[in-house]
């Protein structure tokens, strides 16, 4: 939940950061009702598919921004390096 801190003169809100899991809620899709975790909250994996068999609530990772990787690939999640799209000023 978000809360409302008094820091020194001015107050400030913090907002929890979300998940990358959202939950579509009673089998209505991606188009009905959606939950969406705080960051750490998530189910493990039992809890999910226990939650699909019993109510129809699927649970889907949200799509990662779309890389470009050294090897061209454009493959989320390997481990080498990005390729940068401008030239830097003194290289």
């Amino acid at each position: 939940m978000s809360e409302l801190k008094d820091t020194s003169q001015f107050p400030s809100l913090n907002i929890p950061r979300y998940s990358e899991w959202k939950c579509e809620l009673f089998g209505t899709g991606p188009t009905g009702i959606v939950f969406t975790p705080s960051e750490g909250n998530e189910p493990c994996w039992f809890w999910r598919w226990m939650q699909y068999i019993c109510f129809g609530n699927k649970w889907v990772r949200k799509a990662q921004p779309f890389e470009i990787n050294s090897n061209g690939s454009g493959a989320v999640g390997t481990t080498s390096p990005k390729v940068k799209l401008y030239k830097d000023k003194e290289g």
